[in-house]
């Protein structure tokens, strides 16, 4: 939870520094010079096992969130929107 606060409820970005470390996700986010979205972000992880474990975590929530979405499960944010450190910090 802290994590998804801390990169503004973008889930692959909390699942990508749950398993990378969050200073790992900060330092990738910041060597992108422009601004690119999730799909971009996650192709640019630096860490083999961080960016398969991302895309498979990702894909099978979003597969999930999709199959009850009918039941008004909000699906969390999919865009870059912001990385706070104050949140979380380890």
């Amino acid at each position: 939870a802290k994590l998804m606060e801390r990169f503004d409820n973008a889930f692959p970005l909390a699942i990508a520094s749950y398993n990378g470390g969050p200073h790992n996700l900060s330092r990738w986010m910041r060597q992108l010079k422009e601004d690119v979205d999730i799909d971009e972000m996650v192709e640019h992880i630096a860490f083999d096992e961080t960016r398969i474990y991302t895309k498979k975590v990702t894909g099978h929530f979003y597969r999930y969130m999709k199959l009850y979405e009918s039941r008004g499960i909000n699906v969390p944010n999919p865009e870059i929107i912001a990385d706070d450190p104050s949140v979380i910090n380890f």
